[in-house]
Order: structure tokens, then sequence, then C-alpha cells
């Protein structure tokens, strides 16, 4: 499975969303064929040679998307540049393909496709019920603290209450420990979403999963929908604690993409 279109044709274990009408969404994986075909994902500073099919990937996505919708109506791809932080953007004509360097983003405009990139980290989509605006969020803990869903949920242009989210592929708690330098923090904010280490009295596991949607539901969104996918766990995903654990320097830049569009 090299990329999964428009929800109700992904495989259950990825999705389990009613995905409003008005939107579309894609996930990549690594495929059957991962030793060629998207086979450093969306991100890698390896070398020159995985710098080039990263950027081969990006352009073949692109094409990919013009040909599964309405080319005349798709404008392209639109990134972050990532940095585990909060800044939330509104994508527009005029700014759309700027260089914005946040984890959020939300527009009302149609044949804008907004992605971001994860490899443990929560993809999270978020869609007007009946038509409008769509946002996706790139969530690791450190952004998760910060509120990251809640701002992008409270910066869209219409009721919280309104949107349906999508809680895309990450690692699972099973396979998350962490030391008292996270645990404590999120221990302030949702301690039903830790529980003990059987390794380490000192160390706790963390669902990300749930304490997003913890988050969500306090900024106001109640249509929540759980892939429950766990990266590390499963073969066809980018996992970076698999890849340092099995010291693959090449898989610990490689990273999915999550894309959401409006139709």
């Amino acid at each position: 499975m090299l990329w999964s279109w428009i929800l109700k044709n992904i495989p259950k274990k990825l999705s389990n969303w009613d995905i409003p009408p008005s939107a579309v969404l894609a996930f990549s994986t690594w495929g059957a064929d991962q030793e060629d075909y998207f086979s450093f994902g969306f991100k890698g500073v390896v070398n020159e040679e995985s710098k080039e099919k990263v950027a081969s990937n990006r352009d073949r996505l692109n094409e990919w998307l013009e040909s599964a919708v309405d080319k005349e109506n798709f404008l392209g791809l639109q990134w972050l540049d990532q940095v585990h932080g909060v800044e939330c953007f509104e994508i527009k004509q005029d700014n759309f393909g700027a260089t914005l360097v946040g984890d959020a983003m939300w527009t009302n405009e149609t044949g804008l496709a907004l992605a971001v990139l994860s490899a443990d980290c929560v993809p999270i989509v978020l869609a007007r019920e009946d038509s409008g605006s769509i946002g996706i969020c790139h969530a690791g803990w450190k952004g998760l603290v910060q509120d990251v869903p809640g701002i992008l949920a409270g910066e869209m242009t219409c009721c919280p209450s309104e949107l349906s989210a999508w809680i895309g592929p990450s690692i699972s708690q099973a396979n998350y420990e962490i030391g008292p330098d996270v645990w404590k923090i999120l221990e302030q904010i949702a301690p039903e979403t830790l529980r003990e280490s059987p390794d380490s009295d000192q160390k706790r596991l963390a669902d990300l999963s749930l304490l997003s949607e913890f988050l969500l539901r306090r900024a106001g969104v109640s249509n929540i929908f759980q892939s429950r996918l766990c990266t590390y766990a499963n073969a066809e995903a980018f996992s970076y604690r698999r890849a340092a654990k099995n010291n693959s320097q090449e898989a610990l830049s490689a990273r999915m993409a999550t894309v959401v569009m409006r139709l």
C-alpha cells in the first residue's frame, strides 16, 4: 500500500473517520516495495541520494494528487518547516507556497492541499462537518503540552463544535516510554494519559493520541475519530524510535505525509 486516497477507501485500520464530504485525506506508508518506491518518505538529509529521492517523492505526490482530483482546481501542496511548536497559519492563495515555520495551518479555500510530516508524532486533521474550513497540525509531546490542537481549532473560522477531527497514526502508549523530565509535565495536564512503565519506576508510558483527544475536547471539538495505528509496531509506517533502536540512519530522517484538501 503506497498511498490511500479519499477516506472511504483507506483501510479501516488507518481511518475510523466519517470524513465530511467536502474534504479528502491522504496518508503515506512504506508500501510493499519500500526499498525503492517512496523509500525515503518525504524528509531526508542523510546524503545527496536521499535528498534527491525526497524531492522526487514530493514532486510525485503533487502529480498524483493533481491526477486524483479536478486538475483545474488543484493548486498544489503546502508544507511547513516543522519545529515542534504552536505557530498556526491561515493559508490563502496570496501566501500559498511560502516558507512557513510552524506546526499547524488551516484554510477555507478549495484546491489547497495541506501537508504535515510525522514519524511517531501525531498528525491531526480537522474539517468542518458540512463544508468550509479544513486544518492540520503536527503534534509531538512538545506541541501537545503547548496545546497545538486547541490553538488550531480556535483559529479556524468556525465554532470548534462544528469540527470533526481525525487523530492519525502515531506511536502507541505501549511503545512510548518517557522519563520524568517529560512525564511530570504531562501529569499536570492529563494524568489519565500516563501509566507506569513495567521496566522502571522512574519512567512512564504516555498515550499521545489520548492526550490529543483530551486537548481537542477541551477546545470544544467533540466529534473525534482515532486511527489507533501504532507507527512503532506497524512495518508499513515510519517510526523514529524504531529506526533509532535498529540504528537505521536513513530511516531516522524519513517521515510520512498526511494531506488534507477541501474540494
